[in-house]
């Protein structure tokens, strides 16, 4: 990593012309404080030095203090996509693992999502927590064949009859193969779709 974030982005440019400067924020310093240094890596707060005192800031400095190891790997693998978290091939939501220690980076502050990357992580962790007290409820057990077929079908817990046809009826729409010619990726997915409709069907029916 070789303190990557070390000296990034908060020895900054001077006030502009004409803006009031505030006195160094450095104890004891009454030196105008014409350079901006973040409070924490949160960077949303900024407190102002004079030119010593944010040299002296700069080498102080570790934006990485007090991150764990996976948390640090997810904070330079975003640094490296400008800000778009990544993970390694087939690991995305798979048990959440490296993309897990991301989103928590994400929740604590310690990665700045300015686009909105972290949208469908998000959303995957609200599945999971909805999964989570659906089970607790009743929900067949985690990983059986009704389980992921609900899954694939993101129904929810109690399951129905009309729920479930009505879920169909939906999802055939969206990704039969006449409407979407040449869709290989919607043609497994209506056929992901039809297994899983006759494996909670069965389910109801027995």
């Amino acid at each position: 990593m070789n303190g990557r974030r070390r000296s990034h982005a908060f020895f900054q440019d001077r006030d502009p012309p004409g803006v009031a400067t505030e006195t160094c924020a450095w104890p004891g310093c009454r030196e105008a404080g014409e350079y901006r240094a973040p409070r924490d890596r949160s960077l949303r707060e900024y407190d102002n030095y004079c030119l010593e005192h944010v040299r002296e800031y700069n080498k102080r400095w570790n934006y990485y203090a007090d991150m764990s190891e996976e948390e640090v790997e997810a904070s330079v693998r975003a640094d490296t996509t400008w800000g778009r978290p990544s993970w390694k091939l087939g690991h995305v939501h798979a048990g959440l693992g490296t993309s897990a220690a991301a989103y928590r980076a994400f929740k604590a502050g310690r990665v700045k999502d300015s686009f909105d990357f972290f949208e469908e992580e998000a959303a995957e962790h609200k599945r999971e927590q909805r999964y989570n007290h659906e089970y607790a409820a009743g929900r067949p057990q985690r990983g059986t064949d009704q389980d992921k077929a609900m899954r694939v079908m993101d129904l929810e817990w109690p399951l129905t009859k009309e729920g479930l046809k009505a879920r169909y009826k939906e999802l055939v729409k969206r990704y039969h193969p006449d409407l979407n010619p040449g869709d290989k990726a919607s043609e497994e997915r209506f056929k992901a779709v039809n297994q899983a409709y006759k494996t909670l069907l069965n389910g109801l029916n027995a």
